[in-house]
């Protein structure tokens, strides 16, 4: 079952990139963050996409580097992702073209309904 922490974790992770993503931004008009939630065949499906314009730095397992100065704790959120997905048995993916990121959480759903998500 799908805790409420794990949802949090989640959206709170996604959004919280795409945010900081934006605020690197000039342009207002350039700061766009979607998000989607809906239900795909047998898969719940979140996808979180937004525009960027840093330089992403992947490490050789393919995992997204932090971009800030101060490592500490940073370069976990997609990680956190991934893990909880895992544990669900779902799967994350990234595609990043022409400065537009999108990350894509799917998570199959029992008995065809969405999961509920409770403690």
């Amino acid at each position: 079952m799908t805790t409420s922490m794990d949802i949090s974790t989640l959206f709170g992770n996604a959004l919280d990139n795409a945010i900081e993503a934006s605020k690197e931004i000039a342009d207002p008009s350039r700061r766009l963050i979607r998000l989607a939630l809906f239900a795909h065949e047998h898969f719940t499906v979140i996808c979180i996409e937004n525009y960027f314009v840093t330089t992403l730095r992947w490490k050789g397992n393919g995992d997204l580097a932090s971009t800030k100065s101060s490592k500490g704790l940073h370069g976990y959120s997609v990680k956190s992702v991934r893990h909880i997905a895992h544990e669900h048995q779902g799967e994350v993916s990234i595609d990043v073209v022409s400065n537009w990121f999108t990350l894509n959480i799917l998570l199959p759903q029992k008995n065809e309904k969405l999961t509920r998500w409770s403690e």
